[in-house]
């Protein structure tokens, strides 16, 4: 009998640390496997040939490009791409008649130029409403990507440093 209750003590240890092992090793993997899902963006590729241009953007928006308007919709709250023509010679005129015209309230924050295009990235206020935008100016067009949704600002940024003109062969 004495040989049996050691048996059992030996058999509960071994049990006791394989469970041990296997919560150690499924905690890992659990870690590990979150890690990869959460800093690896899945990412789209889109050209919009009406516009002329290239954008990436994270797969969970759905899309819906009508001529001069692209629309990146997650949930509630979505991400606008649009296309004027100007008549103005550059960037900085566009944005002052831009401003002027719809009664920009307060530029809170200028997002440095990181694009090799003519572009411009702000944080502003119309009114009430706080919106985050990218301006892209090439030969008399302006592209405006900006959303209202502060929870979008991070996307809006992915997507505003993957644009690029389709065709532009320019480094």
């Amino acid at each position: 009998m004495n040989i049996s209750k050691n048996h059992h003590k030996v058999f509960l240890i071994a049990v006791v640390i394989l469970f041990i092992g296997m919560y150690v090793i499924i905690f890992r993997n659990n870690k590990f496997n979150s890690n990869i899902t959460n800093n690896k963006n899945f990412l789209r590729e889109y050209n919009s040939t009406f516009m002329g241009i290239y954008i990436k953007f994270p797969e969970y928006y759905k899309i819906k490009d009508i001529n001069s308007i692209i629309t990146l919709t997650k949930g509630q709250n979505n991400i606008s791409i649009t296309l004027n023509n100007s008549n103005y010679e550059n960037l900085q005129e566009y944005l002052a008649f831009y401003d002027e015209t719809r009664q920009i309230s307060k530029i809170i924050e200028l997002i440095p130029n990181k694009s090799k295009y003519d572009s411009v990235g702000r944080i502003f206020k119309i009114g009430t409403t706080e919106q985050k935008s990218y301006f892209f100016y090439k030969n008399y067009q302006v592209i405006i990507l900006s959303t209202s949704s502060p929870d979008l600002y991070d996307d809006l940024d992915q997507i505003a440093a993957s644009f690029e003109y389709l065709g532009d062969t320019s480094e």
